[in-house]
């Protein structure tokens, strides 16, 4: 989502960030691209067919009352998540 990659740019500014979401029908050729990421420069595979079918066209919002209420737990805001994430990243990638 754009609002996600935005939250990132906000915390570091020094991030490239995407602003504009790819037409759906670019879709399949990610696995090309992404074959091809690996073959001429060794990045790693991450974007297969399996990928693109398992996730294509799905909400990845989840109802977190259930853990919240039994067990007591309550999400870290976004943006705190995020940058911890951001300084992970910076730490342990090269």
């Amino acid at each position: 989502h754009l609002a996600f990659c935005a939250e990132i740019g906000r915390v570091d500014s020094s991030i490239k960030v995407p602003t504009k979401v790819m037409p759906e029908l670019m879709l399949p050729m990610l696995p090309l691209l992404d074959w091809m990421a690996n073959r001429f420069q060794g990045a790693p595979r991450s974007m297969t067919r399996a990928t693109i079918r398992e996730f294509k066209g799905r909400d990845m919002s989840y109802d977190t009352t259930r853990i919240q209420t039994q067990l007591g737990w309550h999400p870290r805001p976004l943006q705190e998540t995020i940058a911890d994430t951001v300084q992970w990243l910076r730490e342990k990638r090269p």
